[in-house]
């Protein structure tokens, strides 16, 4: 893992979003533990790394698709959470839709700071 190549990645989602990402945190699938962010919330991160376990789970269970690449949660007050899903690892963020469309983060600012992460972090 090439730490001052996260941090570029973290860097580009701040510059790409507008700084409409106000807090990220990439944590691992195994157990919800952070491995770099910003404006950081551990618990948040633990959280919804049992969320998307039960996401994959359900849709298994269900027979539908398996999830994608990321999921999106409209929040009140113009906010909303992604979850980029990378396997080993999740990358989790708050998001100022005022400042950052969702547009902009699925067509734009994923497919960049998901290509910075995997050479960073090469499989």
């Amino acid at each position: 893992m090439d730490l001052s190549k996260l941090n570029k990645a973290m860097d580009e989602l701040k510059e790409m979003s507008n700084g409409g990402a106000v807090a990220c945190d990439i944590y691992t699938t195994r157990d919800g533990q952070s491995i770099g962010g910003y404006n950081s919330n551990p618990v948040a991160s633990a959280m919804f790394n049992q969320i998307t376990g039960h996401i994959v789970t359900t849709m298994k269970q269900s027979g539908m698709p398996s999830l994608g690449k990321y999921y999106i949660v409209e929040l009140a007050d113009n906010k909303a959470i992604v979850i980029i899903n990378m396997g080993d690892y999740q990358w989790g963020m708050l998001l100022d839709t005022k400042v950052c469309s969702p547009g902009l983060m699925i067509n734009i600012v994923i497919p960049q700071i998901t290509k910075r992460f995997h050479e960073a972090v090469p499989s």
